[in-house]
């Protein structure tokens, strides 16, 4: 059986589990080029999964500068994978998830997590948005509505503000810039918290998992995604 592979390409918390002749190998994920290399190359022509990154247009600066890193990462891991003759697919988490059962239905949240605090932070985010396109009065059709546009036309800054139940206190460009900035911070943070939250049930299953196949030890947090993947890969 040629050797099995689950990546989780993450930074911090990355993973590669190998599964070859019967034993599993797991390995903290480098992050130079040279080391990724040397550990895939006794693995030459294996199967691997890689969970695929979301690296959608239109996210916040503050988000796209963390993602650099982990793009960079992903194009080390690819280009590994092609020298060592290593066939690879992309999953998306939703599949490799759902596979395993572990998307919460619709509507429901990780427990310990206040949700309303996110809205909260979201709502506070889009109105600063708003603010800073009212100072800078540059048309942008994401974040004025049909209302606040037409304001802007025709009476000006102080009627837009008015619109939007706020006072009439000027906010300098750079004031908003970096409350837009904490505010991103903020969000960024509360998903990372959910993450681990979400990673702490992920390993509570694989270990479980595992352990009906014999393998009897609590699997650390920072393995769970590569082995869940790994677990997809094998079977699929």
């Amino acid at each position: 059986m040629l050797p099995q592979i689950g990546i989780d390409p993450g930074i911090s918390a990355g993973c590669i589990s190998v599964f070859d002749n019967g034993k599993l190998h797991i390995f903290k994920m480098p992050e130079k080029f040279m080391e990724i290399n040397e550990l895939l190359k006794p693995f030459g022509c294996g199967k691997a999964s890689i969970e695929q990154i979301n690296s959608r247009p239109n996210f916040s600066p503050f988000a796209n500068k963390r993602m650099e890193p982990l793009i960079k990462n992903v194009e080390h891991l690819k280009n590994a994978m092609e020298i060592n003759r290593i066939e690879y697919k992309e999953v998306a988490p939703s599949t490799w998830q759902k596979y395993h059962g572990l998307i919460l239905p619709k509507g429901i949240g990780e427990k310990g997590m206040d949700y309303d605090e996110l809205l909260r932070l979201e709502k506070e985010l889009k109105h600063l948005e708003i603010h800073r396109s009212i100072e800078t009065k540059v048309q942008n059709d994401v974040v004025y509505s049909e209302n606040i546009k037409f304001i802007l036309e025709t009476s000006g800054k102080l009627a837009a503000r008015k619109a939007l139940c706020d006072s009439f206190t000027y906010f300098s460009k750079y004031d908003i810039n970096k409350a837009i900035e904490e505010t991103e911070k903020s969000i960024a943070k509360f998903k990372s918290q959910e993450k681990v939250i979400r990673k702490k049930r992920y390993q509570t299953y694989i270990t479980k998992k595992l352990k009906s196949e014999g393998y009897d030890k609590k699997i650390p947090l920072w393995q769970s995604d590569s082995l869940c993947i790994l677990l997809y890969q094998i079977n699929n």
